[in-house]
């Protein structure tokens, strides 16, 4: 992908049949050499080390300090793995970087990503199972409370109401999401004061190929809103995914 990224941008000559021999030995070397020259062209510096590409930003240099992110590419068509997709974004972070995917279509175009790890917070006092003002909405005179709201009331177990709970202490207020697609739209003040800032999908429901992140993420980013996917493991764990573009 270096080679290729010298010929397009340094004007650098390839042998005759080059490029022909290097797509017999491996079928995405095409793929894999656009996506490396787009992660590149905002000016940013981008080094193979052991498999992975480190990214520099163009006022940094890798002789100067360390690298800014960690890039990872797929095809569209690849499989998704969103629990893998975790626990690498944790493991990148704990590293000290960010952890960006750049998606490539069947027209070569590119699409970069970048995954988060975030801990949700607002300024709304919890809920209890007795005193809960924010819950439910008002209509004919009374106050009607969703399913999700009841369950989580009367101390039904399952890992709706465990992340109901999980937000609720968080000073978080979940409205439905289905407008948008998502379980929730997670409020950190109450609705009358401000939009709610993420988008939240809880890992079940949460898309099964790239196609449905893509249409997740635009969604949510054309909304002026994060989405969030929430995953338990020993504790709840909440992975936000947004577009980037390279250079900025």
């Amino acid at each position: 992908e270096e080679i290729m990224f010298c010929h397009w941008n340094r004007h650098v000559p390839l042998p005759n049949g080059w490029v022909d021999d290097r797509i017999s030995e491996d079928a995405n070397f095409v793929y894999k050499s656009v996506v490396f020259d787009v992660v590149r062209e905002g000016g940013d510096k981008v080094v193979p080390v052991d498999g992975k590409w480190l990214r520099w930003s163009r006022e940094s240099h890798p002789s100067r300090g360390d690298a800014e992110a960690v890039v990872r590419w797929a095809r569209t068509g690849d499989d998704l793995d969103i629990s893998e997709l975790l626990s690498w974004a944790q493991s990148i972070s704990k590293e000290g970087m960010l952890a960006e995917f750049a998606l490539i279509d069947d027209e070569m175009d590119v699409t970069m990503y970048r995954l988060s790890i975030i801990q949700p917070q607002g300024s709304l006092v919890p809920a209890t199972k007795d005193d809960y003002p924010l819950l439910g909405v008002e209509h004919l005179s009374r106050r009607f409370l969703r399913n999700d709201e009841l369950n989580w009331i009367n101390g039904v177990e399952n890992q709706v109401t465990d992340l109901f709970g999980e937000l609720n202490s968080r000073g978080l207020l979940m409205r439905p999401g289905f407008k948008y697609g998502c379980r929730w739209r997670v409020y950190s003040t109450p609705v009358d004061v401000d939009h709610a800032p993420w988008l939240l999908q809880m890992e079940q429901d949460s898309p099964r190929n790239w196609e449905g992140v893509s249409l997740s993420v635009r969604l949510a980013e054309g909304v002026h809103k994060g989405w969030v996917i929430a995953l338990k493991r020993d504790d709840w764990n909440f992975l936000l995914i947004r577009r980037h573009l390279p250079g900025r």
